[in-house]
Formats: C-alpha cells, structure tokens, sequence
C-alpha cells in the first residue's frame, strides 16, 4: 500500500472461507474454517507434540481451532466442534474435513501444502 496504511494481520487471520466436502455416497456438508490460522510456528508445534499429550488430543485441538462451523449433525443435532464431540465423529470423516482445507488451501496458495494432520503423520 503506497499510501503509508498497513493491513493488520489479525483481520487476515480472522478470514473464513467456507467449502463442501462432498463423502462418497454423494452427501455434503458445508465447512467454514480459517484459512490463514495456519502458520509455520503451528506445522512446527504440531510435528514436535510433546511425547505425554496423545497425538489425537493435539490433532482434535488443532481442527477445533482452525474449524468455525459446519452443518455435520446427529440425529438432527448438530455436532459441536469441540474435543469432546469431535472424540464421537467417525475418523474418516474428520479426515475427508481436513483434506478438504488441505486441497482449499493448495489452491489459495498455488502450491502443495501439508495439513496439519498429514504433517504429524510424517514425523
């Protein structure tokens, strides 16, 4: 900005995106996270999670921060995405979530970038 303004980056953190994630039986549910929560510091504490916190608490920490809402229900109540509820969803579709931030973030960058989840994973 030539004009000598700065854009803060806690307005770019506090941006949302909003995705499908489509399941193999052809049902969706609508996800709105935050796109640039994000950050090298975060990929760094999660491949150095510490040996006594399981690495589900950690993964279940880092959705519930990055993840603002989606329309996943049960029994026609929706799921709150807290660690408690989160511990109940089946882990193919808490997966089928991040890879889907995962692809949504490839193309806002234009590049390949791990998800948090993949990046443990690896370690």
């Amino acid at each position: 900005m030539g004009n000598g303004e700065y854009i803060d980056i806690g307005d770019l953190i506090e941006d949302r995106r909003t995705i499908p994630v489509i399941f193999d039986n052809g049902n969706r549910i609508s996800v709105t996270y935050r796109p640039a929560l994000l950050t090298m510091a975060t990929l760094d504490e999660a491949a150095e999670t510490e040996e006594d916190v399981p690495l589900s608490e950690s993964v279940l920490k880092d959705f519930c921060d990055q993840v603002v809402s989606w329309d996943l229900s049960r029994g026609g109540n929706p799921i709150p995405i807290t660690a408690e509820a989160l511990r109940t969803v089946p882990s193919v579709i808490l997966g089928r979530v991040q890879r889907a931030i995962s692809d949504d973030l490839s193309k806002l960058s234009g590049a390949t970038r791990p998800s948090v989840t993949s990046r443990r994973k690896a370690s």
